[in-house]
């Protein structure tokens, strides 16, 4: 039976971050609804091989990694995912690169002559346009900001009809990033923005004409979280004789532990409480070093990346998130919908717009470690209904937002 449509998936990769999870999820559900979906990946790396594994017969990866590429169509082993990955099919570039030289220079070195565009983001360009005008995919979905700017430039390069829809995730501004998105979200057919506030972004400092400009929630909620929810889990203070007090989030600046540290040693001064957070990052020396000055290490655990966090969350008493910005913050929905109460920072983009300014989990002001402490105590003396969080959950559904990219993708004519 024929594929009702190809449609391409372009990310960076099938490992750690949020934007790469929401990239495979739209793929697999496209590929389950009958489209032929090739996956396009930056770097070769997973985190969930066995899910790659169990993939639709429909999906393709192929490695656009930047650099130099072997033979058209010659196959790769991935890295990372052991014997589970797939093979990985490199569209030929070498031609391509004679023929835009000031793209191959672009992917050297910082390109002078297009300041908008970023080194990674020209190099990537040359092995996608190449897989667009080698496989005339019906449409093609950029996931971020590098992945969008790639995507704009190789239709130009490629020139063949391909629909063009990209999304953006994250709230940071820069004069570098923003001169990325003006050249690139305003020349793809669609730009989506996973939240109100980001999707402002795009109509606002990115230029995009607001007719273009789409808000689709990441889809995160789905009998397969919930199935995660209810497998056991191994650690000794779950289920304790103190609450548990759970984070997920890289160990980055961004998401602003000192700030969470300090809340939480103020609270252990008042109350009995354990503080587990599950992610890796450079700051993990340093912070350790702040858990042993302010005498709370023996009641926090840098537990590290673990293979199903769903879990935790569904044992835990109370999920925090500290963070300075974010796009729509999944974590908070995967703890909603296991039951768990959330408490998070106001920042922008996402909170605000999951718990409904605050009906369905308090929200304080960034870096006020004050008034994260009192909202963690009061959440945990008084938790809310647990039926109310999981439905609240549930409109963040992985069928809600696959039909609106469905839609998106399949349901207007392609660019130019």
């Amino acid at each position: 039976m024929p594929h009702r449509r190809r449609i391409a998936v372009l990310t960076a990769s099938l490992a750690g971050g949020g934007a790469e999870r929401v990239a495979w999820t739209i793929a697999r559900a496209l590929a389950g609804r009958g489209h032929g979906v090739d996956l396009l990946l930056r770097q070769i790396k997973c985190d969930y091989p066995t899910e790659v594994a169990d993939a639709p017969g429909s999906i393709r990866f192929f490695s656009v990694s930047p650099g130099s590429a072997g033979p058209e169509a010659a196959r790769t082993n991935g890295e990372g995912a052991g014997r589970t990955w797939r093979t990985a099919i490199r569209p030929e570039v070498p031609a391509w690169r004679a023929r835009f030289p000031r793209i191959a220079m672009a992917a050297v070195a910082a390109p002078r002559q297009w300041p908008a565009l970023e080194s990674a983001a020209a190099e990537l360009a040359v092995p996608v346009a190449a897989y667009i005008d080698r496989e005339r995919p019906d449409a093609l979905l950029a996931v971020n900001r590098i992945e969008a700017l790639s995507a704009a430039l190789a239709r130009r390069l490629a020139r063949r009809p391909v629909r063009m829809v990209a999304t953006l995730n994250n709230a940071r501004l820069n004069d570098k990033r923003i001169r990325a998105y003006r050249a690139s979200y305003p020349f793809v057919d669609a730009a989506v923005g996973v939240s109100r506030g980001i999707s402002g972004m795009l109509a606002g400092v990115a230029g995009v004409p607001r007719e273009r400009v789409r808000t689709i929630h990441d889809p995160v909620f789905s009998p397969e979280l919930l199935e995660k929810a209810e497998e056991p889990v191994s650690h000794p203070w779950l289920g304790g004789d103190a609450p548990v007090i759970l984070t997920a989030a890289a160990l980055l600046t961004k998401k602003d532990y000192p700030t969470l540290l300090l809340a939480f040693s103020r609270l252990v001064s008042r109350r009995p409480a354990r503080l587990v957070a599950l992610g890796q990052g450079k700051l993990l020396t340093r912070l350790q070093a702040q858990t042993r000055e302010l005498g709370i290490d023996d009641k926090v655990d840098f537990a590290g990346l673990v293979s199903n966090p769903i879990a935790y969350m569904a044992q835990a008493d109370l999920f925090v998130l500290a963070s300075r910005f974010e796009g729509l913050p999944n974590v908070l929905i995967q703890a909603m919908a296991t039951g768990c109460p959330v408490v998070s920072t106001d920042c922008p983009h996402g909170p605000a717009e999951i718990l409904d300014h605050g009906k369905y989990g308090p929200l304080v002001p960034v870096g006020d470690a004050d008034a994260l402490a009192e909202a963690m105590q009061r959440t945990l003396d008084a938790p809310p209904d647990t039926n109310g969080l999981r439905n609240r959950a549930a409109s963040f559904s992985v069928d809600r937002a696959v039909d609106a990219y469905e839609a998106l993708l399949v349901g207007g004519a392609p660019g130019a």
